[in-house]
């Protein structure tokens, strides 16, 4: 009967959904974009900030430890990651504060941009996930000059499926890693 209870904790182990949480901050001031990963929206996974560096991004993931992300492998990144089918967005919400002391006509410009932006961007997210939806904000701030955001990004996952995208990473590697062996052998 234990094995059983067991069986039934390691299915539902793999195949109920967690949430994982990503908050983010970006201040145009400081020309740095702050993150926090939560799981379950309790559990800190990582957090520390980002910022442009000469080569790349500058990822600083603690006091003394940052990786550098080359500009290069970043637009490159995005025809190779085609794992992301298992995830889902379950829910996003962002506000953004603008302003401009010498112009507010340009803030104003600006903030229903963003807003018209994030409307078709939850069109967008509604059409594609069929669940969740994107909350957006747009504060104006009068009289000073100001570009901040912040905001919040539910994504939904279970571990069979993070499981399946590892496999299936380390397979890749292993047939990549097979084919540069054979063709430095027949040279």
């Amino acid at each position: 009967m234990g094995w059983l209870i067991a069986a039934a904790a390691a299915a539902a182990l793999l195949l109920l959904p967690l949430v994982v949480s990503v908050h983010l901050y970006f201040d145009a001031a400081q020309k740095k974009l702050f993150f926090g990963v939560y799981i379950l929206r309790a559990v800190k996974l990582r957090g520390g900030y980002a910022a442009p560096a000469p080569r790349g991004i500058a990822l600083h993931l603690s006091r003394r430890r940052a990786v550098l992300l080359p500009y290069r492998e970043l637009f490159a990144a995005g025809k190779k990651f085609k794992l992301a089918r298992g995830f889902s967005v379950a829910d996003a919400a962002f506000v953004l504060e603008v302003g401009r002391a010498e112009q507010p006509a340009l803030a104003l410009f600006a903030a229903a941009a963003a807003r018209i932006a994030a409307c078709m961007g939850a069109a967008y997210l509604r059409a594609r996930t069929k669940a969740g939806g994107l909350h957006t904000d747009v504060l104006l701030r009068a009289g000073e000059d100001c570009c901040k955001a912040s905001g919040r990004i539910l994504i939904a996952f279970n571990l069979a499926v993070l499981l399946a995208a590892a496999a299936k990473l380390l397979l890749r590697k292993m047939m990549q890693g097979g084919k540069q062996k054979g063709a430095s052998q027949s040279s």
